[in-house]
């Protein structure tokens, strides 16, 4: 009435694997137990896509090798290495945001001085011509003098 059907997956090479009936998760594969490759006794050696390496003779299989996990020492270089990138990425955004700060206080420094120089220029400017004292009324029948004396 119910036949319980095969684990059936594929290799990294496309390959369909067909295991046992007993086997329903990778971590089941045994040496010993039944395998076919494309509907066939299976022979050979066969990865499948988590990892695992399967060897297998006339159908049945000789050699389970699980996924390699990392190494441990490796493991540590490679989080000691993120560390370290990390802590870098700090340090370059502590430089980024000072010169950021920089950039804006210089900003400011100029828009300052260009007021300043602006200012300046207008008083000095003939299209502008500053607000002085008005020149001394001309009185008719007055004589303007001018007098220097050259030093010996």
């Amino acid at each position: 009435f119910f036949n319980p059907k095969n684990m059936v997956v594929q290799s990294t090479d496309g390959t369909e694997l067909e295991f046992d009936s007993n086997v329903e998760t990778t971590a089941q594969i045994e040496v010993g137990q039944g395998l076919k490759a494309g509907g066939q006794p299976a022979t050979g050696t066969y990865v499948l896509v988590d990892g695992t390496t399967v060897t297998a003779d006339n159908g049945v299989i000789t050699e389970v090798m699980p996924a390699a996990s990392p190494d441990s020492e490796e493991m540590e270089a490679v989080k000691k290495e993120n560390e370290d990138l990390k802590a870098q990425i700090s340090e370059m955004q502590n430089k980024i945001n000072d010169l950021e700060t920089v950039k804006a206080d210089s900003k400011k420094l100029f828009d300052s001085l260009q007021e300043d120089f602006t200012a300046f220029k207008n008083k000095f400017s003939t299209d502008n011509p500053p607000a002085a004292n008005p020149p001394a009324p001309v009185v008719p029948g007055e004589k303007k003098s001018f007098s220097y004396n050259r030093k010996s």
